[in-house]
């Protein structure tokens, strides 16, 4: 499976294993010197997809709102980043997507991320819906900082050039998580406290490369392309 780093100019790099990999800062593009991971594997099996491509896991939704691929300049400088646009109902605006069975595992810590940046609205919230009310989430307000749900051991979000942002999750799932069904949902807002206003139609949240990993911490990107791919060590 592929990998990536920060190169000095703040882009996202995608190589090869076992390619040398000399991490930046992706703020002040200082070197953080040579990047060695452990291997790890990316759940989500379109990483820089949220579009209805015909292949999306069996149960994906998009409630009040539209999603359109390839609109913008992805962290990596391809234009793979797709949008959700807020419709004007007055209610939650959020894209679901679900994972199949067997790939969410008992008792165990992941860590979500996925690169955003706003449209129009900078008010994102993000949560791990599992089976049994096994719900875990954040907050992510791209304007100043962080805040609301919970459930979560840590998080964090990382600024990267051109108005983008890495925002990532820590949480273990319940003891029988891998009885039923499990997704990432976004609702995007324009508000911390709630996800349910009025949109405008037109604004709204550009989102790309997903991440669902177990560990305690998130790791540099493995894109994927319909399947889940793993990171060599």
């Amino acid at each position: 499976g592929a990998a990536s780093f920060v190169n000095e100019f703040g882009k996202v790099v995608l190589v090869s294993d076992n390619a040398p990999k000399f991490d930046h800062d992706p703020t002040t593009r200082e070197c953080k010197g040579l990047l060695i991971e452990e291997s790890r594997t990316n759940q989500m099996k379109y990483s820089s997809d949220i579009t209805n491509n015909g292949s999306q896991n069996t149960g994906y939704t998009v409630s009040n709102g539209t999603v359109t691929g390839d609109q913008t300049t992805a962290p990596d400088g391809t234009t793979t980043a797709d949008q959700f646009a807020c419709d004007t109902s007055n209610n939650l605006h959020r894209v679901s997507i679900y994972f199949t069975s067997g790939q969410i595992s008992n008792s165990t810590t992941y860590t979500f991320s996925v690169f955003v940046k706003a449209n129009g609205y900078d008010k994102l919230h993000i949560r791990y819906g599992g089976y049994n009310a096994d719900n875990h989430g954040l907050g992510y307000d791209l304007s100043d900082g962080t805040g609301l749900l919970g459930a979560v051991t840590s998080s964090s979000m990382i600024a990267y050039p051109n108005g983008w942002y890495r925002c990532s999750f820590t949480f273990t799932t319940a003891s029988d998580a891998a009885t039923g069904s499990a997704g990432i949902f976004y609702y995007v807002s324009n508000s911390e406290s709630t996800t349910n206003f009025a949109g405008d139609g037109s604004s709204g949240m550009y989102f790309w490369g997903a991440q669902m990993e177990a560990g305690a911490f998130s790791t540099s990107y493995i894109p994927t392309y319909g399947r889940t791919a793993t990171r060599g060590a």
